[in-house]
């Protein structure tokens, strides 16, 4: 061994590395081959699907969306997929933060296990699991403007966590934290850490 092979630290592959390892030999298994690779995006596409795994570098969420080849603006995420699947009252892990390399691969593992369980029709281009996923997204969508008399606020958290305005979606969040989603108790939590 050479000094610079024992005096370095190992170092943990990055995302694309990590969504490489994990996730590649099932997905050509599949059909699909890798289609972009970058630090933070890496895209994998068959004849009928496009399959974007994305890792956002500030808040740490891996997103997981497939699209149709044939209609680019069909985008469903992994979490809408497996509610179609399972209904609402599901017990899987769908929010997915890694700090990280450790993380990012348990969490890519757990795609991995969702993706094989629930994500067999979009993976082969099923117009009718696209629906059923779009589906359930509505019906998500119409339970929380139902529920959600504070719908305002929340759209408005919601616009502060893409512009990473923190303290407006702590202060947004901590209005009305008796409604908060799942998501959203994370994000407060995360902006908490994050606003002095």
């Amino acid at each position: 061994m050479s000094h610079d092979e024992t005096s370095r630290p190992s170092a943990a592959p990055g995302f694309a590395e990590a969504v490489k390892t994990t996730l590649e030999a099932y997905l050509q298994s599949q059909g699909f081959s890798r289609a972009e690779l970058s630090p933070q995006i890496v895209t994998f596409s068959s004849p009928n699907v496009t399959l974007t795994l994305s890792l956002d570098s500030f808040t740490h969420e891996i997103e997981t969306s497939f699209a149709l080849a044939s209609n680019s603006r069909s985008h469903v995420s992994l979490a809408a997929v497996v509610e179609a699947a399972t209904g609402s009252n599901h017990h899987e892990k769908l929010v997915f933060q890694a700090g990280s390399a450790a993380q990012v691969g348990e969490c890519l593992a757990d795609i991995l296990e969702l993706l094989k369980r629930y994500g067999a029709g979009v993976l082969h281009g099923d117009a009718d699991a696209f629906e059923r996923a779009r589906a359930a997204v509505r019906s998500d969508v119409a339970m929380t403007m139902e529920y959600f008399p504070n719908q305002p606020l929340h759209a408005a958290a919601e616009s502060a966590w893409r512009r990473r305005d923190f303290f407006e979606v702590k202060r947004l969040y901590e209005s009305m934290t008796h409604q908060l989603t799942p998501t959203e108790v994370r994000r407060l939590e995360f902006a908490r850490r994050h606003v002095k």
